[in-house]
């Protein structure tokens, strides 16, 4: 998608430098956000303001210390997001939940030890409840032609970011640990969405994430690839084990 987010300076010049990188070539193994991905062609609700009301509030600004946008990500809980690793800039970020109107400082970084996936810790104290639920689910090749939708506050077609937008895209292809959607050109996720959620709704229209995203095309028009959330099950259980154990981080 292209989404509307903050531009500050710092900001922009990061994403520029990530987006040059890829080359233009446009295939996802070859562009990896090193920062972040936006939506193009998104809209304020992806055509349904009831995803907007469930799904808004949960979903969440990663920036760096000093608030320039980095990623997306989902609450899961108070006090854990769940947005991709490679948006790891330093050792301490920022959680900014703009519908809510409240902000937090990382207290850990916890990284997948092998896929693109990270928890940003804080203290959720007063920090709202609102929170997505991760599909267990997995997906498979029977995927291929479902709708899906894509979240993130990332750079829009208008240059903007940090306001958040939805875009609705088909399954294209499914690889072990991989989730793939196309914008066919006409949307994709752009600087800022990176981390952000790949949502699927039930028959009775409630979203869950299955995806985080990590790859996407040079343009923000063509393929994005998310790493699915059933992969990150055991992980994730094992974390919140350790956290109720006391564990060190």
């Amino acid at each position: 998608m292209r989404l509307h987010g903050h531009s500050t300076p710092a900001a922009l010049a990061f994403a520029a430098g990530s987006l040059a990188a890829c080359g233009g070539s446009g295939t996802p193994s070859e562009c990896r956000a090193q920062v972040s991905e936006p939506i193009y062609g998104g809209t304020i609700d992806a055509g349904a303001r009831d995803l907007a009301a469930a799904a808004g509030g949960a979903i969440v600004e990663v920036e760096t210390s000093g608030g320039a946008l980095l990623c997306t990500g989902t609450l899961l809980s108070p006090g854990r997001v769940l947005t991709a690793a490679h948006c790891k800039l330093g050792e301490q970020m920022l959680v900014r939940v703009p519908l809510e109107g409240w902000q937090a400082r990382s207290q850990r970084l916890v990284v997948h030890p092998q896929l693109d996936a990270m928890l940003v810790e804080f203290d959720g104290t007063g920090h709202g409840s609102s929170r997505l639920p991760l599909s267990t689910t997995v997906v498979t090749g029977g995927w291929i032609g479902k709708p899906v939708h894509m979240a993130g506050f990332g750079r829009t077609e208008t240059g903007d970011r940090g306001e958040l937008r939805f875009v609705e895209e088909s399954v294209v292809n499914v690889q072990p640990n991989e989730i793939w959607v196309d914008g066919k050109g006409v949307s994709g996720a752009c600087d800022g969405d990176s981390g952000g959620p790949l949502l699927w709704l039930d028959d009775a229209g409630s979203p869950s994430v299955i995806g985080v995203l990590s790859e996407g095309s040079s343009g923000c028009l063509g393929l994005d690839v998310y790493t699915p959330t059933s992969a990150l099950t055991q992980w994730l259980s094992k974390r919140a084990n350790e956290e109720t154990c006391g564990a060190p981080p």
